[in-house]
């Protein structure tokens, strides 16, 4: 969790408030492959995205680094609300 927050504070410092990111339009399949390749490949693997975005046709590695890190910043805005 720690490591998730400092990931956060780093995107928020790059790219200003994560809330107000652009969304983008992902099917359930897309998101079940997207959740399914980020098990697959490691976290410091350096061409994870390219690797992930290779199994999404219609998305580029930047969309699939994005998606990864406008999700990660809900999952942590969720869990800042649950322990206020």
């Amino acid at each position: 969790k720690a490591h998730a927050q400092y990931y956060l504070m780093s995107l928020q410092s790059r790219n200003g408030d994560a809330t107000a990111w652009p969304t983008a339009t992902w099917s359930p399949q897309e998101n079940l492959v997207f959740e399914n390749a980020l098990a697959q490949f490691e976290e410091g693997d350096p061409e994870r995205w390219q690797k992930i975005a290779a199994l999404l046709p219609e998305k580029t590695p930047a969309d699939v680094q994005l998606w990864y890190e406008r999700l990660l910043a809900d999952l942590l805005e969720i869990e800042r609300g649950a322990t206020r």
